[in-house]
């Protein structure tokens, strides 16, 4: 029997059933993530689509979340570059939750997704603000995904495994266990079915 036979027909039959989840990545140490984290969604059965994160404002549009009652699931992979700040993607996105988060009428909330963050940072590029990092770890370097993740749930979303932090500067340790939790964590709440 060949698994990845088995595994890509299954993914196929969720795929048209409504097992999708967007993964969304911004910067360039975030895609090659995205990559692994699709690898693994398809391993697990699902179809797996890997988008930019300034384009976030226009999938939620397309899905129809919250008063058009659609339900999807995203995983969204955050890079926070030099002095706390996020690459360009991510601080679209970020600029359109802040644009919801800030205005009267903000339009549907982001009620029906499901969604995880992982932050990728790098401690070391702390060093222009600071004269010694020996402090920092993967919490002081991921400002980005921390903002994206509160303002995610503020808006009506639901999370559906703990947020991850890598430390570029410690080897990303934290890559690898966090995806392998992502999957197990959707099944558990049944997807985007």
């Amino acid at each position: 029997m060949d698994v990845r036979a088995v595994l890509s027909a299954r993914a196929s039959r969720l795929g048209e059933q409504g097992a999708r989840v967007a993964v969304f990545h911004g910067g360039d140490m975030s895609a090659e993530v995205a990559g692994q984290v699709k690898q693994a969604g398809v391993e697990h059965g699902y179809a797996v689509s890997v988008l930019s994160l300034d384009t976030f404002g226009s999938w939620v549009t397309e899905v129809r979340l919250g008063a058009g009652g659609g339900k999807a699931s995203a995983v969204l992979l955050a890079t926070t570059v030099e002095d706390f700040e996020p690459d360009e993607a991510t601080a679209g996105c970020l600029k359109f939750l802040r644009r919801r988060t800030s205005a009267q009428d903000a339009g549907p909330s982001l009620a029906g997704l499901s969604f995880a963050v992982f932050g990728l940072g790098d401690s070391n590029l702390l060093a222009a603000s600071h004269r010694s990092i020996s402090w920092a770890t993967a919490k002081d370097c991921n400002h980005a995904a921390q903002d994206l993740d509160l303002w995610l749930e503020q808006q009506g979303g639901t999370r559906f495994t703990a947020r991850g932090e890598a430390d570029d500067r410690t080897g990303n340790l934290a890559v690898s266990p966090w995806i392998d939790g992502v999957w197990p964590a959707l099944a558990a709440i049944g997807g985007s079915r």
